[in-house]
């Protein structure tokens, strides 16, 4: 598979990051199968200790209809709102 990271720091309180990753897998029991992921989220701190994160998540399966795949074919959209405090 092959995978990527990226990493962006805008201002001292905003952060980018970005990653991606592209996999095959096959096995006798199931076939050939693809998954594709990828994710994005901006950070930014709104104080010493409180930071608030938007994150957005792509996933999908997606099975060789040519190998006798017994797999099944999802995508997955997830957004996620986190509020983070460190003390």
């Amino acid at each position: 598979g092959v995978s990527m990271t990226f990493s962006w720091q805008l201002g001292a309180k905003t952060q980018l990051a970005a990653s991606g990753a592209i996999n095959s897998r096959e096995s006798d029991e199931s076939g050939s199968q693809d998954f594709i992921t990828g994710n994005l989220t901006a950070s930014y701190q709104l104080g010493s200790s409180l930071g608030l994160s938007l994150g957005y998540s792509y996933t999908e399966q997606d099975p060789d209809e040519g190998s006798g795949s017994t797999g099944r074919d999802y995508v997955a959209n997830i957004v996620s709102l986190f509020l983070n405090y460190s003390f």
